[in-house]
């Protein structure tokens, strides 16, 4: 008997867990939002985010008045979430008029609404329609593949640039280079001359040509040096003070410290 009793409690527990595994209702908080949940998941509306459009639509419904509106304005928003679909497998939208149509048939089974209750609900319909609209994102998108059809044929591959272009003409057995490239020989400025070209040798003690400098590097007139003649700096060390002036030096700088102190003292 005790094993019979924990065999069904076994069973009941493995066939309740798929229903505690469905995720929960997502409840929306504004009427104009960005949803984003589990494809398939329920999605409810708060009554909160449109208790201010029932109110006005309530205030506005002539034979209603602000008393009543008021009413509704304390009582709607307590009422259980309006659930408005389901998130689909890929982006959607709940439109604001399927929206209007779950909040209108909230407020007509109001008793505050009583005298007009389809006046009032048309009222509210036309305001939240105007208002309200959630964009349905999942978060397990389905994938898209993409692939064709097996009806559709296959599209033919596009044709290449060098199927279309004409053949280029071939030039001939023994040319070179294309004829049109070929122009005409071109005539030479001046005629041939049998007189072999003289050319001179500048003579390395000459200046060169252009403007002549007189600030030399090296200090020793308008000379210029041949290539690769160049000449080091000579090792001359640079001579350094001696010991008996650089105490001097400081001797002094201390004694007229001191005498402008004693100068200074005295004057105030």
């Amino acid at each position: 008997m005790l094993c019979s009793a924990l065999s069904a409690l076994v069973l009941g527990a493995l066939g309740a867990a798929p229903a505690a595994a469905e995720p929960a209702t997502y409840l929306a908080v504004d009427c104009a939002q960005e949803v984003s949940a589990f494809a398939g998941q329920s999605v409810a509306l708060a009554r909160v985010a449109v208790a201010d459009l029932v109110v006005r639509a309530v205030r506005e419904t002539p034979g209603l008045g602000p008393m009543r509106a008021h009413a509704v304005g304390l009582t709607f928003p307590l009422g259980p979430a309006l659930v408005v679909g389901e998130m689909p497998e890929r982006n959607g939208e709940i439109t604001g008029e399927h929206i209007g149509d779950v909040v209108a048939d909230a407020v007509r089974a109001m008793a505050e609404v009583e005298p007009a209750p389809d006046a009032a609900a048309a009222r509210v319909r036309e305001l939240v329609a105007a208002e309200c609209g959630l964009t349905m994102r999942p978060v397990n998108p389905k994938p898209d593949t993409g692939q064709p059809s097996p009806a559709d044929p296959p599209a033919p591959p596009p044709a290449t640039a060098a199927d279309t272009a004409a053949p280029a003409a071939e030039p001939g057995p023994m040319s070179l280079f294309d004829p049109a490239d070929r122009t005409a020989p071109r005539e030479s400025a001046a005629p041939p001359s049998d007189t072999p070209t003289r050319t001179r040798t500048p003579d390395p003690t000459e200046a060169a040509p252009g403007p002549r400098s007189d600030f030399l590097l090296d200090g020793r007139g308008a000379a210029f040096h041949a290539t690769g003649a160049a000449q080091s700096v000579p090792d001359t060390p640079i001579p350094c003070l001696s010991v008996p002036v650089m105490l001097a030096v400081l001797a002094l700088s201390v004694a007229s410290g001191a005498l402008a102190r004693a100068w200074v003292l005295r004057k105030g």
